[in-house]
């Protein structure tokens, strides 16, 4: 799964990456905040929406526009 930039207002093309809650590689759970995004008027945090392993795309002070992918989350395999 890959985490896009989401539109956090008509006018808001420009964001910030500027917190990753949990580190490059770490498991993540549904639910888990990831990363806190900073626009002119706004904090939003980004949640998981899928259990993996988190890789970030962008790098902590990163400026991003919408449609950029932040973050994906590789599944997690199992071996027998």
């Amino acid at each position: 799964m890959e985490t896009p930039i989401i539109t956090i207002g008509p006018n808001d093309n420009d964001v910030r990456v500027t917190r990753w809650y949990k580190p490059d590689g770490a498991l993540v759970q549904i639910g888990d905040q990831i990363c806190e995004l900073e626009s002119e008027r706004t904090l939003v945090d980004i949640l998981a929406s899928e259990v993996g392993i988190l890789r970030h795309l962008k790098r902590e002070g990163a400026r991003v526009h919408s449609g950029e992918l932040v973050a994906r989350i590789d599944p997690v395999t199992h071996r027998d």
